[in-house]
């Protein structure tokens, strides 16, 4: 799949690369330029020209922020519920902000679990030279559910692969998550229906 979407990336744009010629110098899959909430998939290829897209635009990270390709390993993880039998566990803090504001600077927050005493030993000697602060486990993973539970595999994983060294690889990505019309109905009249009560409102 990785492969598939590079040879995408390297003749897009009608840029005259020939795959094997013309390569890829640098890849950033959560480039911050536009800060961590609007992270973006980041190529600089070798001819000086680059490929810049939001997260959710780039073809790439909606199949696999989706779960449309992930291993099924992804989807049936042993090693949730702190099994994995590390002394530390590093995460992104999502959802900093709503309990440490002052965290949350938009460059990314990391998330700490010291699962054992030579955990928090490791811990001890490096925690004067950081800034943190002090969470509880529930809300650390309220908004990091896969600390405690696999997600379930795409319907369309297997039609994906069915195809995906037949159709356009942009295309087959947007067509597998494509939101059935009677969702897509649904999101227009709510969208019509808020756009009348704020209307209303003023």
């Amino acid at each position: 799949v990785w492969k598939k979407y590079l040879e995408k990336r390297l003749v897009a744009g009608n840029r005259k690369r020939v795959v094997g010629k013309t390569g890829i110098e640098r890849i950033c899959f959560r480039s911050k330029t536009s800060g961590w909430k609007s992270y973006s998939m980041s190529l600089d290829f070798t001819d000086e020209s680059s490929y810049r897209c939001a997260y959710g635009a780039d073809s790439f990270m909606k199949g696999f922020l989706s779960e449309l390709y992930n291993r099924p390993s992804c989807c049936n993880c042993n090693f949730r519920e702190f099994k994995s039998g590390s002394d530390i566990t590093i995460a992104d803090y999502w959802g900093v902000g709503s309990k440490f504001v002052d965290m949350d600077d938009d460059k990314g927050t990391s998330l700490l679990f010291l699962n054992t005493d030579k955990g928090a030993s490791l811990w001890r000697e490096i925690e004067d030279e950081t800034e943190y602060c002090e969470s509880d486990i529930t809300h650390a993973c309220k908004y990091n559910s896969a600390i405690i539970k696999s997600k379930s595999p795409h319907s369309k994983r297997s039609f994906f692969f069915s195809r995906v060294n037949k159709d356009d690889f942009d295309c087959l990505v947007n067509r597998c998550l494509r939101l059935p019309l009677k969702h897509r109905v649904r999101m227009i009249i709510s969208r019509i229906i808020k756009r009348k009560w704020l209307r209303f409102k003023k």
